[in-house]
């Protein structure tokens, strides 16, 4: 399959996943009429969207258990924070404002909430975590501190980011081609310095980009990051295999559940880029 006929793909299960599940089937016949490999490859993508587990609602760390079916409440703890307010949820997380109670000072946090993780789990989290907090850059969210909840809870505590996703910052400020440039070369100057520590973000996106008032492109979620290599001590390095993924911005081997390395996100970039320039919504067309 050649690059454009990739960009359709995506294209074609975007539209697809903003259907109501009922009426997909009936799109999928209609916009793949004479094109059985495309049908079945969009039929094998919309199988793992819509059932258990599927790649929009898989955790990072491997098959867990389901979230919560009730988001937590104000003013409950989570290790040594408390919950303040809901910022949001997606398919993996809910995402809370907090302060923290514990250690003699404040510092207010976003608090993630993954998935009730099994035991054999727990120990992936806390060395992927602490290679994690080890990311230092002026364009990354630091990722502050994590673990498991009685109930078997995963949560990371990370820095709060205040401001507005990527296009929409340019678009309040009215900023030209210059300024718009200038924010993606500093996502670029993060990215790459994430993969010279061999991790992956795997969901770049305008939605994970956070603009400050003062124009700092801050670069969120690297919570979704898969490592390239284990960490010291560990087996030999390996690419590694992902379903977690935004499809609009997802590289083909994504897609196709295949093995995913540094181009995924420079790909990713590239979808970013084009939509940055254009404007709105616009991306890539196949």
């Amino acid at each position: 399959m050649t690059q454009t006929d990739e960009h359709g793909l995506h294209a074609l299960l975007e539209q697809l996943l903003a259907l109501p599940p009922a009426q997909r089937q009936a799109a999928l016949a209609r916009a793949c009429q004479d094109r059985p490999e495309l049908r079945e490859r969009l039929q094998r993508l919309l199988v793992l969207a819509e059932g258990d587990g599927g790649f929009l609602d898989r955790s990072p760390f491997g098959e867990t258990e389901a979230q919560e079916d009730e988001p937590r409440t104000p003013g409950r703890v989570v290790g040594p924070y408390r919950l303040l307010r809901w910022l949001g949820a997606g398919g993996m997380a809910q995402v809370w404002l907090a302060e923290r109670i514990a250690g003699g000072f404040r510092q207010q946090v976003a608090i993630k909430l993954i998935a009730q993780l099994p035991d054999p789990l727990q120990g992936r989290l806390s060395a992927e975590r602490d290679i994690l907090a080890s990311l230092v850059h002026p364009g990354i969210a630091r990722l502050y501190d994590g673990g498991v909840t009685d109930e078997g809870l995963a949560w990371m505590a990370m820095e709060y980011v205040q401001g507005q996703d990527l296009v929409s910052w340019c678009q309040a400020h009215h900023s030209g081609v210059a300024e718009r440039l200038g924010l993606f070369l500093q996502v670029c100057d993060a990215v790459a310095y994430a993969h010279t520590r061999l991790v992956v973000h795997r969901d770049i996106k305008p939605a994970n980009i956070l603009v400050t008032e003062d124009g700092q492109a801050r670069l969120l979620d690297f919570g979704l990051a898969r490592l390239l290599e284990d960490g010291p001590g560990g087996a030999a390095a390996s690419t590694t295999r992902s379903l977690q993924l935004s499809p609009s911005y997802a590289a083909p081997e994504q897609l196709e559940g295949g093995l995913v390395g540094t181009a995924t996100d420079v790909y990713a970039l590239g979808v970013t880029l084009y939509e940055l320039l254009a404007g709105g919504d616009r991306r890539p067309a196949g």
